[in-house]
């Protein structure tokens, strides 16, 4: 079987009823009746950031896997221009934002979007990627803590004896 062909049977056509969906909504709001809101928390976010989708997304909900992962990658870069930068302020506020979406949103769905491509694809590169990105996510919190932390130490001055 062929990547596009089992891209289809994975995730189908942005069909909620895929069997391992791409959106938030598919995974926190499983009744379906707050699938908009789910949406609308996303771009508000987005929003919050400067960032809107472009027209070239029309007919996608925001809170597709790709876009959230792009929105962090995004953040990432602002966070990377800001340290070049020396704009501490600006760094602080920008893990606070990642640390809020992460928690917020890809935290909270993306290891069962995961769990489901282990278990529809248990070897493949669908797994391996899923096995990557799930790895960058958790990691990416783990390693926003640290920084948060480093941010929040104040500097120390070295004596010299």
């Amino acid at each position: 079987m062929g990547l596009e062909q089992e891209y289809l049977e994975l995730f189908g056509r942005g069909s909620s009823k895929a069997r391992c969906p791409l959106h938030e909504s598919d995974y926190v709001d499983r009744t379906g009746l707050r699938r908009g809101l789910v949406a609308v928390a996303v771009e508000q976010a987005y929003a919050a950031a400067g960032l809107t989708l472009s027209s070239a997304t029309r007919g996608e909900l925001p809170d597709h896997a790709a876009f959230e992962l792009e929105f962090l990658s995004h953040l990432c870069a602002k966070e990377a221009k800001a340290r070049e930068d020396d704009r501490p302020e600006e760094v602080a506020g920008l893990l606070r934002v990642q640390r809020n979406f992460l928690d917020r949103h890809l935290l909270l769905w993306f290891p069962a979007l995961v769990h489901n491509v282990r278990l529809a694809a248990p070897v493949g590169f669908y797994r391996d990627i899923a096995d990557v990105a799930h790895a960058l996510v958790v990691h990416d919190r783990d390693l926003i803590a640290v920084l948060e932390v480093d941010c929040n130490e104040p500097a120390v001055a070295a004596f010299a004896p």
